[in-house]
């Protein structure tokens, strides 16, 4: 029988609990490699590990328990809410927290985590940071238009700001190559068949690659769609709650941003996502609305391709 093991994980400690014969026992160990061994030695028979994706924090303590051979879960921090919340929780503390992890954990019985590969976690590392570097870049460039608008600009101002673009720009084209690098050693076919659908560009197949953690398993679309966020999510019960629905924004929010630019290029350049957007206009959905649902086609026409193993096809993709 299983040992569920609740861990809650900060930055500097790890709060711990498991139930022996319905009561709960509590640990407090550094996050530390130490306090890792520590915890090693004191884990009941046939221990499974259950803790949350918190930012970085979680990995290496996940990484150490792998090496070791105990099995373990990493949950979606949203997952362990709502389950907060269908039980009523009135605390918030760690040792609380680490109780309802593994309270989940014996309930849900989570699915055993697997270490991504080292070139995948470095590709993560680098959208992540291309993505805040453009964002700097853009602010910048942004107070240098609002500082020219001033009759008294300062030139020292104007002269740095230009200085510290450049070399962010610098910087970006590292990343950007490292980037192409790695996917071209390790994704070079799965990069290919999804820069070939007309209107995903480079930075979307990578990031894709990254969110689907190379396509390891298998994934249709509407997989997809629930891994970047763009599912629906219905807003109706009975006759007298009719809401208006949203998409579920529970994926990765840099990818949406990324597809949703795409969806306006494809309505362009693909034809399939032309016809289907004119055709969602013609019937009333808003352009927004419309725009999504194309976003919505352009991942399902990649998890196809890939699926199999093949280009993207124009007529195919509009049925002839």
């Amino acid at each position: 029988m299983k040992a569920w093991i609740g861990i809650d994980v900060s930055k500097l400690t790890l709060d711990v609990c498991w139930f022996v014969q319905g009561e709960p026992a509590f640990l407090k160990v550094p996050n530390t490699p130490a306090g890792f061994g520590f915890l090693l030695s004191k884990l009941p028979e046939f221990a499974h590990l259950v803790m949350e994706a918190t930012v970085a924090y979680y990995l290496r303590l996940a990484h150490y328990f792998m090496e070791k051979g105990v099995r373990l879960s990493v949950i979606n921090p949203l997952s362990i809410k709502r389950y907060a919340q269908m039980k009523l929780a009135r605390a918030k503390t760690d040792k609380y927290d680490a109780a309802l992890i593994a309270q989940f954990g014996a309930s849900q019985e989570p699915s055993a985590w697997t270490l991504p590969d080292a070139h995948l976690l470095e590709m993560q590392q680098l959208c992540a940071l291309e993505d805040d570097l453009i964002v700097q870049k853009g602010m910048l460039l942004n107070q240098k238009e609002a500082f020219t608008q001033n009759p008294f600009a300062s030139k020292t101002a104007l002269k740095t700001i230009q200085g510290v673009v450049k070399r962010l720009e610098k910087e970006i084209a590292i990343v950007r190559a490292r980037l192409n690098e790695l996917t071209e050693a390790n994704y070079s076919r799965t990069a290919e068949i999804l820069r070939s659908i007309p209107g995903l560009g480079p930075k979307t197949a990578q990031a894709l690659i990254v969110a689907t953690k190379g396509f390891r398993e298998e994934v249709n679309g509407r997989a997809l769609c629930s891994y970047v966020g763009i599912a629906p999510r219905p807003f109706q019960s009975g006759t007298s709650v009719n809401g208006r629905g949203h998409i579920s924004k529970m994926g990765s929010r840099s990818v949406r941003k990324k597809l949703f630019m795409c969806a306006i290029s494809a309505i362009r350049n693909n034809p399939a996502c032309k016809v289907f957007y004119e055709r969602l206009k013609a019937n009333g959905k808003a352009s927004k609305v419309a725009l999504i649902a194309v976003c919505g086609k352009l991942l399902r026409q990649a998890a196809a391709m890939i699926k199999k193993d093949q280009l993207f096809d124009e007529k195919l993709a509009l049925g002839a």
